[in-house]
């Protein structure tokens, strides 16, 4: 290499950052540019100073670009005109967004979009299709006509209410219902919930299993009004199907006359706002308890009518009763009569006959007294008789059954026992007649006729039994 050889050109940090922004600004021209990108930071608050957003563009997970952007005061005062109550939902992380803006390369800050319009037109387009295309999977598979071919109770009282506490449609339902001209009241489980942004349709989802988890006569979903934007958590595929697959009825009141949400074509009945809900609610009840009055008013007078007619009745009865009584009693007083004369007469005659019956009785008893009487003057003459003779005859008898007894018991008597060989077997001075009561070697005493012998027992033999 040459001595001579000129060293490398180094440039500044700031000349390379100022050859960067002429760069820019000629191939730019300082031209608007609308560009699509997803917010994922928000720094500042719009219309009191100015807002720094973080933007990148994503396709399917994977970041394709990230890039600062700024709205400058003066800018962000016309957007927050411009966009009125949608800007809440506009400008926040997780909204992607079509805006106006300039490209801007500063040497000290670097590159960044300078954000001079936001396009709501592209959002609300966006959230149409999404709506339609959410209607369209609905109506395919019939799900709009699950929930209305459910029974409502004549009188819903148990009534869940699906909604953010606080809020004015809120307020408006309750006050409506619940201060209504007839005095109606209802059972109120309150399920409340998120009614707007990313995490509204996953919290709707748990207030309804809760509120059908109450077992409620109707579950109520209300919102007040708002912008398209703030009422597209409504129009969630997933909400819509969790409110048609419900086992109660689920009536809807959300937002001002003219909106219009999927959520109300699921639904069993849709009404424009809450108030207008509370008012259906309010007239349901009234007109069943119409009915209930006009049914108690046509019993009472069907009551007031029968007691009429029953009280005559019971008059006529009355008349027809006494006149019968005394027409009965007339009657009986001369079947009495005419059964006094008869008895008196069956009595007379009854009389007269007992009189003749006794009359014979009488005579007959008399009769059979004379003939018993005679025949018992027989009967003692001969019992006269036997008693004078018997005694002599049972005294001959007996004399000789004593001979004969006396007789007997000599023959039988001890000494003559004896002489015919037989002995009194005694033991320690007790006579014994058991073979078992003698052991070998006892002494024994033999009582003979004539004198008594001294034994000893040497062998016992028993007794054989006799065939």
């Amino acid at each position: 290499m040459s001595e001579t050889a000129s060293p490398p050109k180094i440039y500044s940090l700031r000349q390379v950052a100022t050859s960067i922004k002429s760069a820019l600004d000629r191939a730019t021209g300082n031209r608007v540019w609308m560009v699509r990108a997803e917010i994922v930071k928000v720094n500042g608050t719009l219309g009191r100073g100015h807002v720094y957003l973080d933007l990148i563009d994503e396709s399917e997970g994977v970041k394709q670009a990230a890039m600062r952007g700024v709205i400058w005061r003066a800018n962000g005062l016309r957007i927050q005109e411009e966009l009125g109550d949608d800007l809440p939902q506009v400008l926040r992380p997780g909204a992607e967004i079509v805006f106006h803006a300039r490209v801007s390369f500063h040497e000290v800050h670097g590159l960044s979009l300078h954000v001079e319009k936001i396009d709501l037109g592209f959002m609300l387009g966006e959230l149409e299709r999404r709506k339609q295309a959410t209607i369209k999977q609905l109506v395919a598979s019939g799900e709009t006509k699950w929930n209305r071919r459910l029974p409502l109770s004549r009188v819903p009282q148990r009534v869940a209410l699906v909604g953010s506490p606080g809020t004015s449609g809120f307020r408006d339902f309750c006050t409506v219902a619940l201060r209504n001209p007839y005095g109606l009241r209802m059972q109120l489980e309150v399920c409340a919930a998120r009614v707007q942004g990313d995490g509204a349709p996953a919290d709707l989802i748990r207030a309804l299993a809760q509120a059908e988890a109450w077992k409620p006569d109707v579950i109520v979903v209300v919102r007040g009004g708002g912008s398209k934007i703030d009422l597209d958590c409504f129009n969630d595929l997933n909400l819509c199907r969790r409110i048609a697959a419900a086992a109660v009825p689920v009536w809807t009141g959300i937002g001002h006359e003219s909106d219009s949400v999927v959520a109300d074509l699921v639904a069993h009945t849709a009404h424009k706002t809450p108030t207008d809900c509370a008012n259906r609610w309010v007239e349901r009840c009234a007109a069943a308890w119409a009915e209930v009055l006009d049914l108690a008013q046509t019993a009472a007078r069907q009551a007031d009518f029968h007691t009429r007619q029953r009280q005559q009745h019971l008059l006529d009865f009355r008349h027809r009763i006494g006149s019968n009584a005394r027409l009965q009693l007339s009657n009986r007083q001369h079947a009495l009569e005419n059964h006094r004369d008869r008895i008196g007469h069956a009595a007379n005659t009854q009389l007269t006959s007992r009189r003749n019956d006794l009359q014979h009785l009488g005579e007959a008893l008399a009769h059979a007294a004379g003939r018993r009487i005679d025949a018992s003057r027989a009967e003692l003459t001969q019992a006269e008789r036997v008693v004078r003779l018997e005694p002599g005859r049972l005294l001959r008898l007996r004399t000789d059954h004593l001979a004969q007894f006396a007789s007997t018991l000599h023959a039988y008597a001890l000494e003559h026992t004896l002489k015919r060989g037989f002995a009194i077997v005694r033991k320690d001075g007790k006579s014994i007649t058991d073979h078992d009561a003698v052991q070998p070697g006892d002494r024994l005493t033999l009582q003979l006729h004539n004198g008594a012998l001294e034994v000893e027992v040497v062998a016992s033999t028993p007794p054989t039994e006799r065939t």
